[in-house]
């Protein structure tokens, strides 16, 4: 079991020595401040993702008006697992329309045109 010990309480702002019963390192207060603040930002970009993509989502399965109350609802479940696991979901769609993209790119340019 490891424990928190400081070396000198003058130098607190320099290292702190974490003991573990096989090694002996040493943390610094920057290194740890600098993975907090990584971690923060990633949690926070994570959740802003999640909010924009459920909010659009959200969009597309209410604007869809011909949806039976049995599906709706199937939807809904699905719509929060998309949200939570977005980082998977994601990228495997985007290779999907790629593919669908290369598949048809005949007929989208003449659309287009």
């Amino acid at each position: 079991m490891a424990y928190l010990s400081t070396t000198k309480f003058k130098d607190i702002g320099k290292a702190i020595k974490i003991f573990d019963a096989d090694r002996n390192f040493t943390i610094s207060i920057r290194g740890l401040m600098l993975h907090l603040l990584l971690t923060s930002l990633g949690i926070i970009v994570y959740l802003t993702f999640a909010r924009c993509l459920f909010s659009q989502w959200l969009f597309f399965l209410m604007d869809d008006k011909e949806m039976s109350p049995e599906k709706r609802s199937f939807s809904k479940i699905i719509l929060v697992l998309i949200t939570i696991f977005w980082p998977l979901i994601v990228p495997f769609a985007y290779l999907e329309l790629l593919k669908f993209h290369r598949k048809y790119n005949k007929e989208i340019d003449l659309l287009r045109n």
